[in-house]
């Protein structure tokens, strides 16, 4: 059986992999699903993740055995215990040597998916929103990311919050309008019912994943509701500006906007473009950061990757 490396995009739900050649081929790739939330800060959560990645290991005992390992977690902070407790784990699931097998925040995979070092920026919308470059030297610089609670403006739970919000005040001030809104109807009918106990249980009693997955359905009605256009609207320029605070930052430089919720109306690219500029290129993408992860773990280079972001600023979340 020929050594290659493996590349790991973990998320909250799943594992997407990839394995390569030590000439950078990618030669298999798959999705091997978390029997629960990953939850990495605790210690039941390490555990349960322990066993998903054992599994994964028997999965890919016929497939590879990796002399080196990169692995993007979603929610990684700097905490040293947790971090060697990652490394040991791969290393040990997968025979690798720990020396080789590294760890990163999700968003340094997806920035280094989008872009070489110093080369570009990425904005990704997905549940929420944040904006990232990995400089020449390595160092992550991130806009935005701040959580559901405090922004993440354009992201999936953003569009849908917005949604409900606007729903709701216009409910204030004329009861039943809501059966005009083609996107109230189909939100309601998502969340099983038109009063405000099936909103306040669908907001407040759900996860933020469960909430942001509604913001299908206001894609879905933009083009008959001008209210949902808005929204969607309201998000593309929301993305943009951070696209702008990171140029303003570190320079300009060609943007990628990424994620799920980039992609859920053309509308939303088309006011990022608008609003970013001509002068600026500018492109919509989606990333394959496990075959980005596995391409990188053959690279003299890979152990220089940073964990998540430069010193002093604050990890991202909203991948």
């Amino acid at each position: 059986m020929s050594r290659q490396v493996l590349g790991l995009d973990v998320g909250g739900t799943a594992i997407r992999w990839a394995t390569a050649t030590m000439d950078g081929l990618v030669v298999d790739e798959g999705l091997f699903p978390l029997s629960q939330k990953n939850h990495i800060s605790t210690q039941s959560g390490q555990d349960q993740f322990a066993i998903s990645l054992g599994k994964l290991a028997i999965e890919l005992e016929s497939k590879a055995l990796p002399i080196a390992v990169l692995a993007g977690i979603t929610g990684l902070r700097a905490h040293a215990p947790t971090q060697l407790f990652l490394r040991q784990s791969l290393s040990q699931c997968f025979s690798a040597p720990i020396e080789s097998v590294r760890v990163c925040n999700d968003l340094v995979l997806g920035a280094l998916d989008a872009w070489e070092p110093g080369q570009g920026h990425l904005v990704y919308a997905g549940t929420g929103s944040v904006a990232a470059h990995v400089d020449a030297s390595m160092r992550l610089h991130r806009v935005g990311g701040l959580g559901h609670l405090l922004d993440d403006a354009g992201g999936g739970y953003w569009i849908a919050k917005e949604a409900f919000r606007l729903i709701w005040r216009q409910e204030d001030e004329a009861p039943g309008r809501w059966s005009g809104s083609p996107m109230a109807c189909r939100l309601f009918e998502a969340i099983g019912g038109a009063t405000w106990k099936h909103t306040l249980d669908a907001v407040y009693d759900t996860s933020r994943g469960s909430l942001g997955q509604l913001a299908v359905h206001v894609a879905a009605t933009a083009d008959q509701d001008a209210m949902a256009m808005d929204i969607l609207r309201a998000a593309g320029a929301e993305l943009a500006r951070l696209a702008g605070v990171l140029t303003h930052r570190l320079g300009p430089a060609p943007v990628v906007l990424a994620g799920g919720a980039s992609h859920l109306h053309p509308e939303i690219f088309r006011v990022f473009k608008e609003q970013i500029g001509q002068a600026t290129p500018c492109s919509h993408r989606r990333l394959e950061p496990h075959r980005r992860a596995a391409l990188w773990a053959v690279r003299p280079d890979f152990r220089n990757i940073p964990l998540f972001a430069a010193e002093g600023e604050v990890p991202a979340t909203a991948l």
